[in-house]
């Protein structure tokens, strides 16, 4: 029986996104094959992605190299940390995200950690503003991500951008107000009267194309959300940045209260190396 698809096993409860980057060129198979076997013995509550050049010389040329990131317009921006490798645990509880995290502690000596974040999603399934997050994902809507033929097939695109969110100012707002950033509802349904520069219009046209795996986090008294989206394309990743950026008139009102600190893109292969 296959392994569970991680793309089908949203983060719960209990999330982290982990970067890491080689300390040198000798250690870039041995930290690839230490993340398959991650993955294995995680059994799909671990995704895995490497940064393009690395796929491309696993793979074949045919791996594009995206331009995604860095993104500007006019002092709105999407940074680059890109790092070399990408992980993101979904296990079911605190414990369990705890034990992987310590597995990933193997890589320190070879490997530096770029970026953790430890996170998840309450009870009622709420961002750091307080909206509710409906998305979930599924089996289906992880087969409409995937890459159909070539050499990459099987595989996908991630995006990861973390946001740092400044909560007591989007408070002060009035609750229509606030819904009005959103573009939707407290509890999560749709604005029908949603404004044109409202978060979930600025991006309603890509949302088919995305499956979403965020999760929310709060650190050293910040809050924040980290995102995460898998597509076929990273063109798809570039189409909503731009519309979020928009332009001198007209931008997504979301980032006059979430900051994004940090970023980068990936290739999810079908399947990784494993060690023998």
């Amino acid at each position: 029986m296959p392994p569970p698809d991680a793309l089908s096993i949203g983060p719960d409860a209990s999330a982290a996104v982990v970067t890491l980057r080689p300390r040198d060129g000798s250690a870039i198979w041995p930290a690839l094959e230490y993340l398959g076997g991650l993955v294995a013995r995680l059994e799909g509550k671990a995704l895995v992605g490497v940064r393009a050049d690395l796929a491309r010389n696993w793979l074949g040329t045919d791996v594009p190299d995206p331009t995604t990131l860095p993104r500007k317009m006019d002092a709105r921006r999407f940074p680059s940390t890109q790092s070399a490798f990408f992980v993101q645990l979904a296990p079911r509880s605190a414990d369990e995200l705890t034990a992987a995290l310590r597995e990933l502690d193997a890589l320190t000596p070879t490997c530096w950690r770029d970026e953790e974040v430890v996170g998840g999603w309450g009870a009622e399934h709420r961002e750091p503003f307080g909206f509710r997050e409906r998305a979930s994902a599924s089996p289906t809507d992880a087969q409409r991500v995937r890459i159909l033929s070539g050499p990459c097939k099987g595989g996908c695109w991630i995006l990861h951008l973390t946001f740092e969110v400044d909560r007591a100012r989007f408070l002060q707002l009035r609750e229509r107000e606030r819904e009005s950033v959103i573009g939707a509802r407290v509890d999560g349904t749709h604005d029908p009267a949603a404004r044109d520069d409202a978060h979930v219009p600025s991006v309603h046209p890509w949302a088919s194309e995305l499956l979403r795996r965020g999760f929310p986090f709060r650190r050293a008294g910040t809050e924040g959300l980290v995102f995460v989206a898998a597509a076929r394309s990273p063109s798809t990743f570039d189409r909503a940045l731009d519309a979020m950026l928009g332009d001198a008139r007209r931008w997504d009102r979301l980032l006059d209260y979430a900051e994004p600190v940090s970023g980068g893109i990936y290739f999810v292969p079908a399947s990784l190396p494993t060690p023998p």
